[in-house]
Formats: C-alpha cells, sequence, structure tokens
C-alpha cells in the first residue's frame, strides 16, 4: 500500500504574504478607531485611554509573561506532540502569574497607580489584573500556532480579534455618553481579550487533536527554563521600548503631550506588520534548520527588513503630513517624532530578524537577553534627561538611537557567532531574495 501524499508545507513567501496582508487589515481597522478616537476624546482623552489599554496592559504582560509564546513556540516546533501539555503548562502559567500580580497589586496598590504605571486608575487596574490569565494564555496560544506552522489560522484569528475590539470603539463612542465612554472602552478592551480566548482555544486544538494532557516535570522545568531566559531578555526589551513613554508621562505629568507622544509611536509601531509576518512564517524552519541554513534565512530574513524599511521610511515622511488633517490640529506636534520613530523602527525591525537566529536555532534566549539589558540604563538616563530638558523631539530622538545602537550590537554579534555568512552577504540584496516574491507574485508553485 503506498504511503498517503503529504502536502507540501507553504513556503515561507507565501505565509509572509498571508500574514501581512491579514496584519494590513488590521492595521486598517485600528487607524480607522483610531481616528475616531483621537477625534472623539482629544488628546487628553486618547492618553488616558492609551495609559490605561496598550501602555498599562503591555507593559504588565511584558512583566509577567514568563517568556511563554517563544518558548511555546520553539518546543512545539522540534516535536508537535508535545502540544497538550504545553497547553496545559501555558494554562497553568497564566492562572499562577493572575493571582500573584493580583495579590501584589491589591497590597502595593499605591505603587502600581502612582509609579509603576503612573494615570491608571483603580479600577482600570482592577481590570487589568483579571484580564491577564487570559492574555497571557493568548499570548502562548500565539506561540503554538506560530511553532505549528499555522500561521494562517494565527493571522485569521487576529484579523477577527482586532475586527472586534476596533468596531467595539466606534459603537461606544457612538453611544455611550461623553463623561462614561472612556471607562466603557477600556472595559471592552478586556472583556474581548477574555471572550476571545475560548474561540483560540478551538483552534489550537484543530482537527483531531487533544488539547490538555499533564506535563511531566522535566518539561515543566524545560518549559519554564527557557521561558525564563526569554522573559529576562522581554523584559528588557520591553522596557527599552516603553521607557521613554514612561519619562514622558511620568516627568511631563502631561496627558495631552502624552496622548501626542503615543501617536507617533504607535503609527510607527504599524511598520511591524512585515517583520512580525515574516518572523512567524520563517521561525518554525529557523528552530529546525541546520546550522548553514538557519544562517543564511536569517541574512535573508534581515536583508529584506533593511529594504523595506528604506521604502517605509520614504512613504512615511511622504505621508506625514496628514497626520494634522486626519487626527485634527491637536496632534500637529507628533510630526516631526513620527519621522523620528520610522528611522528607529528600521533599526529595530531588521535588529529582530538576528535575535530570532540566536532564541530560536541556537536556543540561547541569553544572547538577546544580555544585549537588550545592556542597553537599557543607556537608553533609560538619556531619555529622562532628554525629556527633562528636550521635550518629546529629543525623547523621540534618543529613543531611535538606542535602537539604531540595538541594530549595531546584534550585527556584531551575529557575524562572530556564526561562519555561514559574512558581512557583504548580509547586507547586500540580490536576486535570491527577490525570487520567492516573484514566483508568489505570479502564481508559480
Amino acid at each position: 500500500m503506498s504511503p498517503k501524499p503529504t502536502r507540501p508545507r507553504p513556503s515561507i513567501a507565501r505565509n509572509t504574504a498571508f500574514d501581512s496582508v491579514a496584519q494590513g487589515a488590521i492595521m486598517v481597522f485600528s487607524l480607522f478607531a483610531g481616528v475616531v478616537l483621537a477625534r472623539s476624546l482629544g488628546d487628553e482623552g486618547r492618553g488616558e485611554y492609551v495609559i490605561a489599554t496598550s501602555f498599562a496592559g503591555m507593559l504588565l504582560l511584558g512583566l509577567t509573561n514568563m517568556g511563554v509564546e517563544l518558548s511555546a513556540s520553539v518546543m512545539v516546533a522540534r516535536d508537535r506532540r508535545l502540544l497538550p501539555r504545553l497547553h496545559t503548562l501555558i494554562v497553568a502559567l497564566g492562572l499562577g502569574m493572575g493571582a500573584a500580580v493580583g495579590a501584589t497589586a491589591w497590597v502595593f496598590r499605591d505603587f502600581f497607580l502612582g509609579t509603576l504605571m503612573p494615570g491608571l486608575s483603580g479600577p482600570g487596574l482592577a481590570l487589568l489584573v483579571a484580564a491577564l490569565p487570559f492574555w497571557i494564555y493568548q499570548t502562548g496560544c500565539y506561540g503554538l500556532l506560530v511553532g505549528m506552522g499555522r500561521i494562517r489560522a494565527r493571522a485569521g484569528f487576529d484579523v477577527a480579534f482586532n475586527l472586534v475590539q476596533n468596531l467595539l470603539v466606534v459603537l461606544l463612542i457612538v453611544i455611550v455618553p461623553r463623561s462614561e465612554v472612556v471607562f466603557a472602552l477600556i472595559l471592552a478592551y478586556y472583556a474581548t481579550i477574555v471572550f476571545s480566548c475560548v474561540h483560540l482555544g478551538m483552534i489550537v486544538r484543530g482537527r483531531r487533536r487533544r488539547l490538555w494532557a499533564m506535563p511531566d516535570a522535566g518539561l515543566a522545568r524545560d518549559f519554564l527554563r527557557y521561558g525564563f531566559a526569554v522573559y529576562i531578555g522581554n523584559m528588557g526589551s520591553t522596557l527599552g521600548q516603553r521607557i521613554d513613554q514612561y519619562f514622558v508621562q511620568q516627568v511631563g505629568r502631561d496627558a495631552g503631550a502624552f496622548g501626542v507622544y503615543t501617536l507617533a509611536t504607535s503609527l510607527t509601531a504599524r511598520t511591524r506588520v512585515f517583520p512580525q509576518a515574516l518572523s512567524r512564517s520563517s521561525y518554525a524552519r529557523l528552530c529546525a534548520a541546520p546550522a548553514p541554513e538557519a544562517a543564511r534565512l536569517a541574512a535573508a530574513c534581515f536583508r529584506q527588513m533593511l529594504a523595506l524599511g528604506a521604502i517605509l521610511l520614504i512613504v512615511g515622511a511622504a505621508c506625514s503630513p496628514l497626520i494634522p488633517i486626519i487626527y485634527s490640529a491637536d496632534f500637529a506636534p507628533a510630526v516631526v517624532p513620527f519621522l523620528i520613530f520610522l528611522l528607529g523602527r528600521l533599526f529595530h525591525n531588521a535588529a529582530w530578524m538576528l535575535a530570532n537566529f540566536f532564541s530560536g536555532h541556537l536556543a540561547r534566549p541569553d544572547i538577546p537577553m544580555w544585549i537588550n539589558w545592556g542597553i537599557l540604563p543607556v537608553q533609560a538616563v538619556a531619555a529622562y534627561f532628554a525629556m527633562k530638558l528636550g521635550g518629546l523631539v529629543a525623547v523621540a530622538l534618543i529613543t531611535s538611537a538606542g535602537y539604531a545602537l540595538l541594530f549595531a550590537v546584534f550585527v556584531v554579534m551575529f557575524l562572530r557567532w556564526q561562519e555561514h555568512v559574512g558581512a557583504r552577504e548580509l547586507f547586500l540584496l540580490g536576486r535570491a531574495d527577490l525570487e520567492p516574491w516573484l514566483r508568489l507574485l505570479t502564481r508559480k508553485k
């Protein structure tokens, strides 16, 4: 009896294109909702909403997720039979961290509201803590889907999730009175995370897959050991990406300035759509590939990020005068920080491609960890004095300079840790980089 033919895996280019289209749709949703939000609430109202949702939420998630996404990706990519046990570990981790953070926030409430997350209200903190276990679960399930190469399933969920979240923003602004709308928006933001987890669990299970199994002590130890190194590194990375916003809020004490600054950072964060898609599409293959192939794959992703970043920089500069037109004149001061951050994101996105080589192929998340933490003190001190003495533009310059420094360190480390790709090959874009995309555009198999 002849074996049943296996379906070929979609190419990295095809998965990346699919994920990029999905993330592009998400970007359209969020831009539309962001315009409605900014025009309806103004800079102060937008600042209050961002503090209680993406700013506080992503900060706390970065401090508590224990590297669950990357750990799940790497382990399930190497052995898919681990899926049910890894899923159980993710649930246990989310519940444990949620309980620990809830107890800590109850005892040290003043520290959370006054120092860690200045500007966050008590009810906002309660909603954040209640949703945290579900957010950690969502993050871990994303990792499982990426590790299994199920990029399209993950992208499809992401589109539906963000569509619902952004439609709720528009709907609540229309129907809820102005005095109560900010809290209603915050409640809807976290409720969407909580209720979406049931559907996400069904996607992870897929067809004929078990979703629950008791993990043994060895697997739990390996999962947490790898995840802890990722967690420490990601904490440094998260703080490095948020430290500027923290000082804008803490030193400036101006919700309007915070709203302007975070508009610039959130718009440039949209440039992560393609690097995120390319990273997810290549990660499982990067983990399992032989050393020469893995080095060349990481280098190819790096080169394409540089080329795309240059294109986005030019397009973004041309579109920057539209910011005060679309978002209102209150946000005109965001134009210059936006342009500066476009250049910084170019460096940050390209460095991310090299970080995947260390954390995925070499299974050495400690290397990005040391790099992130080594640069963080420089970023923190510089951002503090920049905000104190120079304002928003100075902080944007310092933050982008930190991204450039991160870029330079990862390039040097990558060239030293492998012998298959040299500096010329790392930076020189060639025909081989374009061929997968040309085949995709011409629909060749």
